[in-house]
């Protein structure tokens, strides 16, 4: 697996990997659900990062350059953001009331993403250096980390950042 999701509830594991399948795992008996994504585009480069709803009831996935979202009930996918950043979405989080998408991708921006019209509402920069990982907080605040060693706290309703801090030390080991 190259990235794995929990549901709030704890009840459902997600997982992707570079075969490009999404797989949704029912935690207790660990047995597979559903396959919910399986495409030749996906094959190629696999699946980056993925995301569940905090109801549970819609999957994410970053297969390279794209975003698609799958309903958890019928494996179905409902919806895709085609080219939602130059490069791999990294990673991925679902807003605390399922409404919103962030992502970071090799564009060094976090977008922010209306997950029921697919449409990009907000862009968040700043970091110095490549974006690597991405969260939304109960509270609706998005944090996001970089490359640069620096955490950042974005208001994702005013799309503005409320702090900034380095977290840890750059450069290679």
């Amino acid at each position: 697996a190259t990235s794995c999701a929990a549901s709030a509830d704890g009840q459902t594991l997600v997982t992707g990997g570079m075969e490009g399948i999404v797989k949704v795992w029912s935690v207790g008996t660990w047995e597979g659900q559903a396959s919910v994504h399986e495409d030749s585009s996906a094959k190629s480069r696999g699946v980056h990062s993925v995301a569940i709803s905090h109801d549970g009831k819609t999957v994410a996935a970053g297969c390279d350059r794209s975003i698609h979202f799958f309903d958890t009930e019928t494996s179905e996918n409902s919806r895709s953001l085609i080219r939602a950043h130059t490069g791999e979405a990294r990673s991925i989080s679902f807003s605390p009331d399922g409404k919103t998408l962030a992502s970071i991708g090799g564009d060094m921006a976090i977008k922010l993403w209306d997950v029921r019209k697919t449409v990009l509402v907000n862009e968040l920069e700043g970091h110095e250096k490549m974006p690597t990982g991405v969260v939304f907080a109960p509270d609706g605040h998005v944090y996001s980390c970089s490359e640069d060693g620096t955490v950042r706290v974005w208001d994702a309703k005013k799309g503005k950042k409320v702090r900034a801090w380095r977290a840890h030390q750059t450069g290679s080991v």
